[in-house]
């Protein structure tokens, strides 16, 4: 889905950091993740502040007002695909699908060749590593390399793997998280309480007796 350079229809991400500057942060861990990553100067000005006051306007590959928001992305797919290889035993093919998903995020986001290189021939060869080795390789450069873009399937896959290895803000507000666990789901909304309140009661109970924030979904159990 392509924004457009006047405000009124630019990208979400770039309104948000002109109306409300200095709030949307990024996560210390994600910027550590970006160390020796040349598209690091592409999302982050290593501060962790999401480009700062100015994120509309600091030159940030995902928040200029015309920066894309792709449904779903050649980039994604091929991680998805090299998953799906690992899964089923095809290791050579995995890693040339591993290697296809890192280039092309290189690419969509403009990273010279020879920069984009050096990164991906240090990347680990998830053909030689074992099955969960592997998955731990693809969803932490999933993790990067979705970052503005698919930020939902991102915490989808951690919590179906476990993987990029997160670790919970110790100062997150816990009231509908007691054991302070990186959120598994999100709770019902206020309306189910009030309009539907029998059939709330019913699925809260199958699905773990509350409708906290660390009851795992079903799916991921």
């Amino acid at each position: 889905f392509t924004w457009d350079a006047a405000s009124a229809f630019s990208n979400p991400y770039a309104l948000f950091g002109r109306g409300r500057p200095n709030t949307l942060v990024i996560n210390q861990g994600y910027v550590a993740k970006l160390s020796g990553d040349p598209r690091e100067d592409l999302i982050t000005d290593g501060d962790a502040f999401y480009g700062g006051a100015t994120i509309g306007d600091g030159g940030f590959f995902w928040t200029v007002n015309t920066a894309p928001s792709p449904l779903i992305s050649y980039t994604e797919l091929k991680f998805i695909e090299a998953e799906a290889l690992v899964r089923t035993g095809s290791a050579a093919a995995a890693q040339t699908a591993f290697v296809a998903a890192v280039q092309s995020s290189m690419d969509y986001m403009g990273v010279a060749a020879a920069d984009a290189a050096t990164y991906i021939g240090n990347l680990p060869d998830i053909s030689a590593l074992s099955p969960t080795a592997a998955v731990e390789a693809i969803m932490n450069q999933s993790y990067i390399a979705l970052y503005g873009q698919a930020e939902l399937e991102v915490w989808v896959n951690y919590r179906r793997t476990g993987f990029p290895a997160l670790t919970p803000n110790p100062n997150g507000v816990k009231g509908n998280n007691p054991s302070g666990v990186i959120p598994r789901r999100i709770t019902y909304p206020q309306n189910e309480r009030t309009t539907n309140a029998e059939s709330l009661a019913a699925a809260v109970a199958n699905q773990g007796a509350n409708n906290n924030l660390d009851v795992p979904l079903w799916a991921f159990k």
